[in-house]
């Protein structure tokens, strides 16, 4: 149920944490994107290879291959994630449905676990119930906006499942210069998708940090 969904995972030199993206996409119809920014490629076991992850070594800057990431992607639909982290199946199936019901509606986060092992136990921990929603009455640029900028605050674009046009469009304008903090493109990202229209924040499970 996935197959109108690209994934697009950055990674440099954490060859460990690509492997275990293969092991946990291989059995879905998602699309994944795995842009290599390191000096030399990955060597994937052909045991790991599937026909939908496809891994491409470019040994550019991170904000090279967001800014240029858009060529690879072909599908309806489409998110960013961290070589490092994982989005569950049910809520990316969540934040299509909600997408399809809602034309209006450019894009979609859920809900956020921290996970990590601690003495040999599997721990997890709420995250981001900070973040906000846009009100009802937030139907024009200038009142997302309002409710965006400082000192209000919204919930994180950068990974949202978007519409694959707004994807391009915000990655795209984003990511175009280097800057040496990544609070920047978080801040250019969420501007980008405020103009673009409106987002929703899911209850279903997403995003495991």
């Amino acid at each position: 149920g996935l197959s109108e969904l690209t994934i697009v995972i950055p990674t440099v030199s954490r060859p460990l944490f690509v492997l275990r993206q293969y092991e946990y996409w291989r059995d879905t119809d998602a699309q994944i994107v795995i842009l290599d920014g390191a000096s030399s490629p990955i060597l994937i076991p052909s045991s790991l290879q599937s026909p939908n992850i496809q891994y491409i070594h470019t040994g550019t800057r991170f904000n090279e291959r967001l800014a240029t990431a858009s060529q690879y992607v072909n599908t309806k639909y489409c998110a960013l994630l961290p070589d490092d982290e994982f989005f569950l199946v049910s809520g990316l199936r969540a934040a299509i449905r909600r997408l399809e019901e809602d034309a209006a509606v450019i894009g979609c986060v859920g809900r956020n676990l921290y996970f990590f092992v601690d003495q040999q136990r599997f721990l997890v921990r709420d995250a981001y119930r900070d973040w906000k929603p846009f009100s009802a009455d937030a139907r024009t640029l200038a009142a997302r906006l309002d409710e965006d900028l400082p000192p209000n605050k919204t919930h994180m674009a950068s990974y949202a499942v978007f519409r694959s046009e707004v994807w391009k469009q915000i990655f795209g304008r984003s990511y175009t210069q280097e800057f040496s903090s990544a609070f920047v493109y978080e801040r250019l990202t969420n501007l980008q998708r405020t103009v673009s229209g409106r987002t929703e924040i899911l209850e279903d499970l997403l995003w495991m940090r």
